[in-house]
């Protein structure tokens, strides 16, 4: 955990959960593309409205970023893409330098 408080979920019905109660510490999220209930980018829709609008630093993980998927991600208003199979300090990495930027 590095230090980083984690709110693992199963799946963005899970997620979303997490989200209305932990609304005020969230920080930033990590969301996989591929969940059984929503794209990454369908529950980061859902988190906006949660938040009034109001943007998450979020990070979307999956095994196939193409040049669309970049193209949906940016529009979004998803910070970043990470490409699967991650690393565990390519992930710190990206994090600490989300955190930064969002600042």
């Amino acid at each position: 955990r590095q230090g980083y408080e984690v709110f693992p979920a199963e799946n963005g019905a899970q997620a979303l959960e997490i989200v209305r109660a932990q609304v005020r510490v969230l920080n930033s999220s990590f969301l996989d593309m591929h969940m059984p209930d929503f794209t990454g980018v369908e529950l980061y829709r859902k988190i906006l409205q949660l938040r009034g609008g109001v943007n998450l630093p979020t990070i979307l993980i999956t095994s196939n970023l193409t040049v669309e998927l970049e193209i949906e991600v940016r529009a979004s208003g998803i910070t970043r893409a990470l490409r699967k199979p991650l690393d565990m300090d390519g992930v710190l990495q990206s994090l600490r330098k989300l955190l930064n930027e969002c600042a």
